[in-house]
């Protein structure tokens, strides 16, 4: 689960920006919030609304960087430096010279632990990285620094990890994450971070790093319990499918790995004398890019429900209706289709998600804004001190908590 996550000087993001998940004291919507020991209550949704070009967008590309630094194993043909999805505020003389920053903290409801970790990084080397934890002993919480790193010098190397990886931090590569090596030699700490950032406990649509269509189909064929969840989320959203069923094709050179695996949907004959009769459809040909996108998001969700993780989606609403849309965000706010406690992260000009019938909070709702300097501002709802029963999204409307595109004639 995420607790926090903060960026800086990437993309459109020059200052710090902290996007939290964690529970404030509201009096509303307590029913929905996740149980978190030591934590207390995190929220299972978050949305960030903003105009096109406010930055919305950079976050879940922050995000998205993060994810794959943090699983990229630094190739000499793949440095984690060289991300295209890297890029610090271009439009200040000295924040373009400068380092990004990226921490997150998770929280590992398994062994009941808090992970902080962060590192800075440019187009050239890791400046700094950097691993704490936090568990309960008896009453009192208990605070370790794991790691720190400045430049190629370990500056504190905690006892949990000196004897397994200890030396290894000479061979740790300027352009590499600390984290990674040490993971890829089973430490439990690091291995942990990792797995918790990992498909299928942390996933990312729209993110910038990879279309996941031929994951969806996988794991659709090769799970028959996921494959039943999602048919029934399907038909339950009226889109007049019968059945869908992924074929997995022989392997050959002219497949690439997402064209191994292909779907077809089963409609209703209509007009036919034998109710029985059924068509079947090409997914990929004869459905709409809609339908292709609600299968991949059912599947994805389904898979984040069933182990508790963290889904994060740009442009929610995006070819999909806005009842869709609601219906996606009441699987994670209702306990009885989220009881292991996983999060939706969106981004999304849909306003009607802002409407008291989808019932968010105002602790989850989020904005972003470019100032005057083009740098993106990113601000909760609940620094405009509304009334909990307000209606948020006709207030959005009317401009009131900014975000909103200025139209010039």
């Amino acid at each position: 689960m995420i607790v926090e996550f903060s960026v800086k000087n990437f993309r459109s993001f020059k200052t710090l920006a902290t996007l939290s998940l964690e529970a404030e004291s509201l009096k509303t919507g307590k029913e929905c919030l996740i149980s978190a020991g030591l934590k207390g209550k995190l929220l299972p949704t978050a949305g960030v609304f903003g105009h096109n070009a406010s930055g919305k967008s950079n976050l879940a590309k922050a995000l998205a960087y993060m994810q794959w630094a943090m699983l990229n194993s630094d190739y000499l043909n793949q440095p984690t430096t060289k991300s295209p999805l890297l890029q610090p505020f271009l439009l200040n003389v000295e924040s373009c010279k400068d380092p990004s920053f990226f921490q997150i903290v998770l929280w590992g409801s398994e062994e009941q632990t808090e992970y902080r970790y962060g590192f800075e990084i440019s187009a050239d080397r890791v400046v700094s990285e950097w691993l704490e934890t936090v568990t309960k002993v008896k009453k009192n919480r208990r605070r370790r620094q794991i790691f720190l790193r400045k430049g190629q010098e370990f500056l504190k190397l905690d006892e949990s990890i000196k004897e397994s990886v200890g030396h290894l931090t000479n061979n740790v590569r300027p352009t590499a994450l600390a984290l990674t090596v040490f993971a890829q030699f089973a430490n439990p700490i690091c291995s942990q971070v990792i797995k918790l950032m990992n498909r299928p406990n942390f996933m990312i649509i729209d993110g910038g790093v990879t279309d996941p269509i031929g994951y969806a189909m996988q794991q659709y064929y090769e799970k028959p319990e996921l494959a039943l969840k999602v048919l029934h989320l399907l038909k339950k959203l009226d889109l007049s499918i019968q059945d869908l069923k992924v074929i997995r094709e022989p392997f050959t050179e002219v497949h690439s790995s997402n064209d191994v695996f292909r779907a077809v949907t089963i409609h209703k004959m209509h007009g036919a004398s034998e109710n029985n009769l059924r068509v079947e459809f090409d997914f990929s040909s004869q459905e709409s890019f809609g339908t292709r996108r609600l299968f991949v998001l059912m599947t994805l969700l389904v898979q984040i429900l069933d182990v508790g993780g963290v889904f994060v989606f740009d442009e929610l609403g995006s070819s999909i209706h806005p009842f869709m849309s609601r219906e996606i965000v009441a699987l994670f706010q209702n306990k009885n289709t989220n009881p292991k406690g996983a999060q939706l992260i969106f981004c999304s000009h849909e306003t009607y998600l802002l409407s008291n019938l989808v019932g968010l909070r105002q602790d989850q709702i989020w904005f972003t804004e470019k100032n005057p300097q083009e740098e993106t501002v990113l601000n909760s709802l609940l620094e405009y001190n509304m009334r909990s029963d307000s209606e948020f999204e006709k207030n959005y409307r009317q401009g009131r908590f900014g975000a909103v595109p200025v139209i010039w004639s």
